[in-house]
């Protein structure tokens, strides 16, 4: 299973928009778009489950720089990594 982070997101980017984009490479298990749990804003990222690796490393490769919403999408199979700046915006495997 692939667990893919989708940084960089419009704050009103809707999950059915994530999951059609993800939908053409193979099927989507889960999207969920972070939200803050005080105001229920969107935190501008999400995280998309895909069940078979090969559609996620797919969808990883083809989406990588498109955008959604006016903004570009960064991608990376590890959100800690993403999260401490110790990598680029892109696929870390």
């Amino acid at each position: 299973m692939k667990n893919i982070f989708v940084g960089n997101l419009s704050y009103n980017v809707s999950e059915n928009a994530v999951r059609s984009l993800f939908e053409e490479y193979g099927q989507v298990d889960r999207v969920s778009i972070v939200t803050d749990r005080e105001t229920g804003q969107q935190k501008g990222f999400a995280f998309v489950e895909m069940s078979v690796d090969a559609e996620g490393d797919r969808a990883i490769a083809s989406l990588s720089g498109r955008e959604l919403n006016g903004l570009a999408f960064a991608y990376t199979l590890n959100f800690f990594q993403f999260l401490h700046g110790t990598s680029p915006i892109g696929i870390i495997e």
